[in-house]
């Protein structure tokens, strides 16, 4: 097993392994006070891993104490109206202020469940157990959490850090194809922001333990030092404000980690024709790329700007966007019409 130290105000660690899920009651019970548990997971995940997770939890907790609530699958679900159905099942289900929520399943269970725990009672306690490649390399750790609004991705939610983070690589052998490429297309992200990481990309990611060690620490070290995103915590957004403008025209058919690297590979060919970069440097961001399965070559980028105006990171001046430079990123901020001509939008 790897354990990551989340060195944040509230320290936590991220467990790595394989068949982790068979002893999550005993990893958590030092971290929580909970006598009941609410299980948030979706249709997917439920048949798969539920039950599993639900044994653990009530040989540690006692029988009875596990209160399970499933989502439908998909972006789609990540709506105000789901949220508030989570939070009226801890409040129906009888969960106190020293109760706890456990995510279980992918990026979006993860935000819901998380921002659900963030505002019951003003805060209970939650433990992120993502099960595809995506959740685990990056929404399950830092605390972001989430909901989508008719405006634009992310719109309601709050900064909660989560007690512990379970994850259990076994769960990628039931993960559909594309959901790990576009896991996949997230971990470039690491490799571009901190190039001697590429060869756990190129050569490693194969090795899955060290992979998503890799990028949890380096999340970790990022976010340990700038926990709300008011300075270096946006260079985590590379890539995003292209993505999740895409993401949202496609309305969320999108799978976000592709939507990612699509932005990744738009923000590398915009450095490379303005001149702030090597060809030799685009083209490793390219190789990378090409194995998460994602370029930019065809993508239209018209009519984008409505979206960066509803972007999280924008302002009344313009938005912070991430580019690329030589040998990392930086975050650099434009006006609306600055940022859509870089891109060639």
């Amino acid at each position: 097993m790897k354990v990551v130290r989340i060195n944040c105000i509230n320290p936590y660690d991220a467990y790595i392994a394989r068949g982790a899920l068979d002893d999550i009651g005993r990893l958590i019970s030092p971290m929580l006070r909970a006598d009941r548990i609410a299980l948030v997971t979706d249709e997917n995940v439920d048949g798969l891993y539920a039950d599993k997770v639900v044994a653990s939890l009530e040989k540690t907790y006692g029988k009875g104490c596990v209160f399970k609530f499933v989502l439908p699958a998909g972006e789609s679900a990540k709506t105000p109206e789901n949220y508030l159905k989570i939070i009226n099942f801890m409040a129906e289900s009888g969960l106190k202020r020293t109760d706890a929520a456990v995510a279980l399943g992918g990026g979006v269970v993860g935000d819901m469940a998380g921002f659900a725990a963030a505002t019951y009672m003003r805060g209970i306690d939650v433990v992120q157990v993502p099960t595809t490649l995506l959740a685990m390399i990056d929404s399950s750790v830092g605390g972001k959490t989430g909901v989508d609004l008719a405006a634009g991705k992310n719109l309601l939610g709050a900064f909660h850090m989560p007690k512990a983070v379970i994850i259990d690589v076994d769960t990628l052998e039931t993960l559909a194809r594309d959901e790990y490429l576009a896991g996949l297309g997230e971990g470039v992200k690491y490799a571009v922001i901190k190039p001697s990481l590429k060869p756990y990309f190129l050569e490693n990611h194969a090795d899955v333990v060290s992979f998503i060690a890799e990028c949890i620490s380096l999340k970790a070290e990022i976010v340990c030092r700038d926990e709300l995103e008011s300075g270096m915590r946006r260079l985590l957004n590379l890539g995003h404000t292209v993505g999740h403008a895409l993401e949202k025209r496609s309305e969320y058919t999108l799978k976000h980690g592709r939507a990612v690297a699509i932005g990744i590979g738009v923000m590398t060919s915009s450095a490379l024709r303005a001149g702030e970069i090597s060809s030799s440097r685009a083209n490793e961001i390219r190789e990378m790329l090409k194995i998460a399965g994602a370029d930019d070559n065809g993508v239209d980028l018209h009519g984008l700007e409505r979206f960066f105006a509803m972007d999280k990171k924008a302002d009344s001046k313009g938005v912070n966007a991430v580019v690329v430079t030589e040998d990392g990123c930086a975050i650099r901020k434009f006006s609306l019409a600055e940022f859509s001509a870089y891109i060639g939008a």
